[in-house]
């Protein structure tokens, strides 16, 4: 069979949606999350929360955080996710390659994320391909939390503009954007968070999200009026006791 092309007039496309009272801004999460992990409260908290796969490209965010603290910025980089963890020892070897060591907690997979989320300062997603619609970017921007992601599948249009977009597989230009946001400094950063939680509740919110499918249902169902079963077709119509 040759190719089958949709009509682009019929296709409509309906994103993921988020529930903002699971992922939402949580006061005390910076402080709980510095101390378990014993990380000085001066220093900032960059995280990345993904599957330990090629195409989420650790690497890549790795090399970019040691730029950023070869130019002197004091941060601390979180991973989290299946198979990013000690046991990772490609992972672990670049770290220590990069001189990282103490400033960077691989914490695997975890079951409370949407608390872990609203502790970082940054979210990262350096993906070199393969991403469709990153849902741990309307995850982190639900939590209030600023984004930087490379610009695969749907990055740019999650983010929109409340955030920043980088060219994949290049830690320079990751360490430029992250610094950029650590350069604003706590209260502006907080506010671009607001900022993207706002984008998320607006456009990619649950209720959102449902009322696009109810209206698309609605509009299909009109189209193309009610459909009678085969069970509907072989069963007479009776009036009056009799069939007809």
């Amino acid at each position: 069979m040759g190719q089958q092309w949709v009509e682009p007039s019929r296709a409509v496309v309906i994103p993921n949606g988020f529930d903002g009272t699971r992922f939402r801004p949580r006061p005390d999460a910076k402080a709980g999350l510095r101390k378990e992990l014993g990380v000085d409260p001066a220093r900032s908290v960059i995280e990345m929360v993904a599957r330990g796969h090629l195409m989420k490209d650790p690497g890549n965010l790795v090399r970019a955080v040691a730029l950023l603290q070869a130019r002197g910025h004091p941060v601390h980089l979180v991973i989290v996710g299946s198979g990013l963890d000690e046991s990772n020892l490609d992972l672990v070897k670049l770290v220590r390659e990069c001189g990282l060591g103490a400033q960077v907690s691989l914490l695997g997979a975890r079951t409370d994320v949407p608390a872990l989320v609203a502790g970082f300062d940054v979210a990262v997603l350096s993906s070199a391909w393969g991403e469709g619609f990153p849902n741990v970017l309307g995850e982190a921007m639900a939590s209030g939390v600023p984004c930087v992601a490379t610009d695969v599948g749907d990055c740019s249009w999650v983010i929109g503009p409340h955030g920043v977009i980088v060219p994949p597989r290049h830690s320079e230009a990751l360490a430029n954007a992250l610094g950029r946001l650590l350069d604003l400094g706590p209260d502006a950063r907080q506010q671009l968070g607001l900022a993207a939680r706002a984008r998320i509740l607006q456009h990619f919110s649950l209720q959102e999200v449902v009322a696009q499918y109810e209206t698309l249902h609605l509009r299909v169902s009109a189209a193309h009026g009610p459909r009678r079963s085969r069970r509907d077709e072989e069963i007479p119509e009776v009036r009056h006791g009799r069939a007809v």
